[in-house]
């Protein structure tokens, strides 16, 4: 993911799900996870809807999102559950 490098950002995994995305990124420890959910959110706004400008104006994501650390499971645990996802 282009816009991951661009921001310093690592993508560890990414899998889709029928309604909501996983990701995994390595981020420095001085950047807002939030933030990060922010900007992805806005990102992929404007590019989706760059490619499919039929879909109706407004937001396309939710206003939620569920963040975790990787804290107790190790990074393997988490990659080999995101990707066993969708």
């Amino acid at each position: 993911m282009d816009y991951c490098s661009k921001q310093k950002w690592i993508l560890v995994a990414v899998e889709t799900d029928r309604n909501h995305i996983h990701l995994m990124l390595d981020l420095p420890p001085d950047i807002k996870v939030s933030d990060v959910i922010m900007l992805l959110k806005q990102h992929s706004t404007h590019e989706i809807k760059k490619y499919q400008p039929y879909l109706p104006k407004g937001k396309l994501w939710s206003t939620g999102s569920f963040i975790c650390t990787t804290g107790d499971a190790s990074a393997e645990t988490i990659k080999r559950y995101i990707n066993n996802q969708g």
